[in-house]
């Protein structure tokens, strides 16, 4: 089984994604109080066992025909049941209880009440609704399964693609996009009415088509969302007020050079500005820190981190990799994937029967069956006397 890392290489240096791009240069609007000067990006020596600790694991007794993956995972506020969509091979949604038991799918493939087409994403309410993003719109569910209702933008005055799917306590934010509104996220409340549209689309995704794979998260009372191309962040209020952007390295590609050119005919010039690329592809909201990884094409690596947004620091973790698909025997800790968390606990997972026997191995208290998926319960913590000015930050 591929990690997210090759996921990732793939998507990008295959241009695997990839759409048309307009004849037109990309318009790209910032939002709110931008933060260039202040901001830094630091490093730090400490080791992996100095910033994540495996608290648990849980085990999936079953795995449905098809699940093969991890790509999304929930746990329920009401029981700490779990919620797994694999949205890569099986395209589904399925139920968990918090020790691992199998409850069920959640909808099914098609074009009725409660069924979906190419489901992409998968979120959950405060109150443990169950929300899956289809290519068409947003399905709803209560907490057991049950379908609720469906909301398709498919009128003309909102017709939109839709990426990801985000939820916290009673709101619910769709990344899309829409040739009528220069919006890029649309706010929903349960029911699936529409409250607020905000955060201008970055329309530069129509010239490279592919994103982050976890570009929002929350924490409290704010949502955070990373820049598809730089190492940004901007924070909202659940309504969408914006607050500020924090900008630690702006995007180097030359987006006016790729105006006009087709990514299959032009190929080389597209890859050339991909190599230059340098984002957050996943971001989790902690307290007082957001983790992230970052993708470094350049330098053909990913960098985990962690972002202090009060000091405005962006700390990378260079010295050991999380992500990998194969056993490290200088890491005792490596999951295939990161896909989701709690309040304070981040969530991967282990697939790969390789990958199993070396945790087995290495990690005292760890033992899990051969075959099957390992669900792994990580706290994040971060001592800043750890943390040293070794390079400097900003745009």
């Amino acid at each position: 089984m591929n990690s997210q890392i090759t996921h990732i290489i793939l998507l990008a240096f295959s241009l695997f994604g990839i759409i048309a791009c307009n004849s037109t240069g990309p318009n790209y609007q910032r939002i709110g109080k931008t933060n260039t000067t202040g901001t830094r990006i630091l490093s730090t020596p400490a080791t992996q066992d100095e910033v994540i600790r495996l608290t648990h694991a849980v085990f999936l007794d079953e795995v449905p025909d098809g699940l093969a993956t991890v790509d999304q995972i929930h746990v329920s506020p009401l029981d700490g049941s779990l919620v797994v969509g694999d949205f890569s091979i099986a395209k589904k949604v399925y139920r968990y209880t918090a020790d691992g038991s199998f409850l069920g799918s959640v909808g099914r493939d098609g074009n009725g009440p409660g069924e979906y087409v190419d489901a992409r994403d998968v979120a959950l309410d405060g109150q443990g609704n169950i929300y899956i993003l289809d290519v068409a719109g947003i399905h709803a569910y209560d907490p057991n399964g049950t379908f609720r209702a469906s909301k398709l933008f498919l009128a003309p005055d909102e017709r939109r693609n839709c990426y990801q799917i985000h939820a916290h306590k009673d709101s619910i934010y769709i990344y899309s996009s829409s040739r009528r509104t220069s919006e890029g996220v649309v706010a929903l409340n349960p029911d699936l009415e529409v409250q607020n549209r905000f955060h201008p689309f970055d329309s530069r995704l129509e010239i490279l088509g592919f994103y982050p794979k976890r570009m929002m998260t929350s924490h409290h009372d704010r949502l955070y969302l990373a820049s598809p191309f730089g190492l940004e962040l901007t924070t909202y209020t659940r309504d969408g007020t914006p607050q500020e952007t924090l900008t630690f390295r702006e995007s180097a590609i030359d987006f006016d050079a790729l105006a006009g050119k087709h990514p299959h005919r032009d190929r080389k010039e597209f890859e050339a500005e991909i190599q230059k690329m340098n984002r957050f592809e996943m971001i989790f909201a902690f307290e007082g820190k957001t983790f992230f990884y970052q993708s470094d094409m350049a330098q053909r690596r990913f960098v985990p981190g962690v972002i202090l947004p009060e000091s405005k620091t962006m700390v990378q973790l260079p010295e050991f990799k999380l992500l990998g698909s194969k056993p490290d025997p200088h890491q005792p800790l490596i999951v295939e994937g990161l896909c989701g968390q709690t309040k304070d606990r981040l969530i991967g997972f282990v697939a790969n029967p390789d990958l199993i026997a070396h945790l087995n191995k290495e990690l005292p208290g760890f033992q899990a069956p051969p075959e099957g998926i390992v669900l792994l319960f990580l706290e994040i913590t971060l001592n800043p006397d750890l943390v040293t000015d070794t390079s400097s930050g900003g745009a």
